[in-house]
């Protein structure tokens, strides 16, 4: 008696994204709002995998910004993990760092095991074909509830892009920095379905 197995490709289009007080959409399309600040697992694929063994995986860290009590919900944090990402030197850590209007100050990095790096070191340490970097110099937002995107990184790991930027928005009683996600392409994994945790 002989024993074979088959593993088979399964491509499917990948498109997340979590975007201000954070608006959310999941593989699925839906759309929704996270309601509670803490660590969310926004993206594994392929589904069921851990941290380890994923290509991808994707966790925000949402905090209030603005008040204790009344501010906003907004994504502070990103690490972007996994087998796709240690091409790029390691898990890559993103976050707004300061309340700061468009400094460089604001953009907090890490590579791998690295402690916080600035942006200059963090592009000479990722290979260049998998990078690109677009800053932005726009007006302060004078307008209550308006925001203004401040730098946009954009790599490219695997067959995906993964995007998050920058932003920096008038609240209340002040300002707050806060990231936004996007992820698109494709997503040939060894399964025929494709979780995203957001909203899941």
């Amino acid at each position: 008696f002989r024993s074979t197995s088959t593993t088979f490709t399964a491509t499917s289009t990948v498109d997340v994204s979590s975007y201000g007080d954070p608006h959310c959409k999941n593989l699925h399309g839906n759309r929704f709002d996270i309601q509670r600040p803490g660590n969310h697992s926004f993206l594994v694929l392929p589904r069921g995998a851990d941290q380890g063994r994923a290509n991808l995986y994707v966790e925000a860290r949402v905090t209030r910004r603005g008040g204790l009590c009344t501010g906003k919900l907004f994504v502070t944090s990103l690490k972007l993990a996994g087998r796709w990402m240690r091409t790029l030197g390691g898990d890559v850590e993103l976050y707004a760092a300061t309340e700061m209007f468009n400094s460089p100050q604001v953009v907090g990095l890490k590579l791998g095991n690295s402690s916080n790096i600035s942006l200059e070191e963090f592009v000479a340490r990722v290979p260049k074909h998998t990078l690109e970097v677009l800053h932005f110099r726009p007006e302060l937002p004078a307008k209550l509830n308006t925001h203004v995107n401040t730098l946009t990184l954009q790599f490219k790991v695997g067959p995906s892009t993964v995007k998050v930027g920058w932003a920096h928005e008038k609240l209340n009683d002040g300002f707050a920095n806060w990231l936004w996600l996007g992820v698109s392409g494709r997503s040939e994994e060894h399964t025929s379905e494709l979780q995203s945790r957001i909203g899941s």
